[in-house]
């Protein structure tokens, strides 16, 4: 198990990022340092908010982190699972599209850029027919938030008020429009930290509703007034109401990627890479491997989306794709990406087994595995590396 790519075989729950809460340093989400020069950068011109109240509600946001928590199918305890990373008051996200390599001639018309972690994309370790590695899980697992939750806090001061307000309204839509114009899907999220009492922090409604309507985001989903002055019990109960109505927005996020993914691979067409190979015996990525790579991605947001069922359904299909006569058959064995489909098709095949468990289906869990050895046994033997070697 320990040759497995980090994150290729771990549990997907929506990720979340969480701002503006603590002054303590962060990890920062982008650490790869040809992503970081390309990346997108995110920045919230205010303070953090590092108030008791906001300690504990930071302590209360991460005690809620279930990256590394056991997998359970009918977990009825929370409604909501997420993976948690807290971040500073800017953070970067990777970047939309890949540079040209330096070396690049001056190209005569218009390329067409594409991701980094594409195997259309010349700087790609993938390039140019490359199926899908853990670089695109990790985007999705650790670089990429479905929401980020923004926190500020609102002024009990009249004389500070308007200004406070005004700076308030203008750090938000600059964040919204920066995710906006990176291309993602990313929600935003804010929470609005008041030091009044439920029952005394009606008096701020007018400002409440005139920083809604300048921001434009929705009460129910997007913009939360947070009164701290409580019990640590009943901010426990408040942040937990959070999480809940974020994670529809999360879900909702996941099924727009999978809808994109779909559409996509319902076009019946290989795209083109950005400059086409030119070395060796080298040629771009099948049309049947671009359906194992979409059906992957499918399954994998399925399960971001605890889905289980849909994922197993796309899992069977990249599966069966991968190692049909199309895709696995046709990669000579003495090619790297051999080793690549192989190493694929077992992930794939352990996700698939790990649905079937969470759907209670222990019997058919067993006959996959075994299915999934037979069949790659049968593929090693027949290239001429045998499992008898």
């Amino acid at each position: 198990m320990d040759e497995y790519p980090p994150g290729s075989l771990d549990h997907n729950v929506p990720f979340l990022a969480v701002s503006g809460l603590g002054t303590n340093p962060t990890k920062p989400l982008l650490t790869d340092p040809e992503l970081r020069e390309q990346g997108i950068l995110v920045r919230s011109e205010l303070p953090p908010v590092d108030t008791r109240e906001a300690r504990v509600i930071l302590r209360c946001i991460q005690e809620a982190d279930a990256a590394s928590l056991p997998w359970k199918s009918q977990d009825s305890s929370k409604r909501y699972r997420f993976r948690i990373r807290t971040i500073g008051r800017e953070f970067l996200l990777p970047p939309r599209r890949a540079r040209l390599p330096d070396d690049l001639d001056t190209p005569s018309s218009t390329l067409v850029l594409h991701s980094p972690f594409s195997p259309l994309s010349p700087g790609s370790t993938l390039y140019p027919d490359g199926l899908i590695d853990a670089r695109w899980l990790h985007k999705h697992q650790d670089l990429l938030p479905s929401v980020c939750l923004c926190f500020y806090s609102l002024t009990s001061d009249p004389t500070l008020a308007t200004l406070h307000d005004n700076q308030l309204k203008t750090d938000i839509n600059a964040i919204k429009n920066a995710v906006n114009q990176s291309g993602y899907k990313t929600r935003l999220a804010v929470v609005i930290l008041s030091d009044q009492s439920p029952s005394t922090v009606s008096q701020f409604q007018e400002r409440l509703e005139n920083i809604r309507r300048s921001t434009g985001l929705d009460p129910k989903a997007s913009l939360f007034v947070l009164p701290t002055r409580r019990t640590e019990a009943e901010l426990e109960t408040a942040v937990d109401h959070v999480l809940a109505a974020i994670f529809d927005q999360a879900i909702e996020y996941y099924r727009d990627l999978g809808r994109h993914v779909r559409k996509k691979r319902g076009r019946g067409v290989a795209p083109q890479p950005t400059i086409p190979p030119t070395t060796g015996t080298s040629h771009t990525l099948s049309l049947q491997g671009w359906h194992v790579r979409y059906d992957f991605k499918a399954a994998v947001l399925a399960e971001f989306r605890q889905e289980f069922d849909v994922s197993l359904r796309s899992y069977e299909q990249a599966y069966d794709t991968l190692l049909g006569t199309d895709v696995m058959e046709t990669i000579p064995a003495w090619n790297p990406r051999f080793n690549d489909a192989r190493l694929l098709a077992d992930i794939i095949a352990i996700r698939a087994l790990k649905c079937l468990l969470l759907s209670g289906q222990s019997t058919a869990a067993v006959r996959r595995w075994q299915m999934h050895s037979d069949r790659i046994c049968d593929i090693v033997d027949r290239k001429g590396r045998g499992t008898q070697n």
